[in-house]
C-alpha cells in the first residue's frame, strides 16, 4: 500500500493544502485515512484517493492528443515547483 499526505493529495488535485483540507473533511464519499502518524498527520492509500478523484471527476483522465490538457499539466506542475515529476 502506497501512503500519500494530505499534501499529496492537494497536489495531486490541483488545489492548496487548506483546499485539500477542506475537501477530505466535507466530502462524505472521499475515502478515510488509513492511519494516524505522529500525532495529527493523517496519511491515506494513494490508490483510494486516486480512484475516488477519477470517480468524482476531480481528476483528469489523459489524453495524448489533448494540447490544452498538456498545458494545464505544465502549468499545475509549475506552480507547484515540480515540473511533470
Amino acid at each position: 500500500m502506497d501512503l500519500v499526505s494530505l499534501t499529496d493529495i492537494a497536489k495531486l488535485l490541483g488545489m492548496t493544502r487548506g483546499g485539500a483540507d477542506k475537501l477530505v473533511k466535507r466530502e462524505a464519499t472521499f475515502p478515510p485515512p488509513v492511519a494516524v502518524l505522529s500525532g495529527r498527520t493523517r496519511a491515506w492509500d494513494r490508490d483510494a484517493v486516486e480512484n475516488w478523484a477519477r470517480e468524482s471527476g476531480r481528476l483528469e483522465t489523459w489524453d495524448a492528443g489533448d494540447d490544452a490538457q498538456l498545458r494545464r499539466l505544465i502549468r499545475r506542475s509549475h506552480r507547484w515547483g515540480d515540473p511533470l515529476g
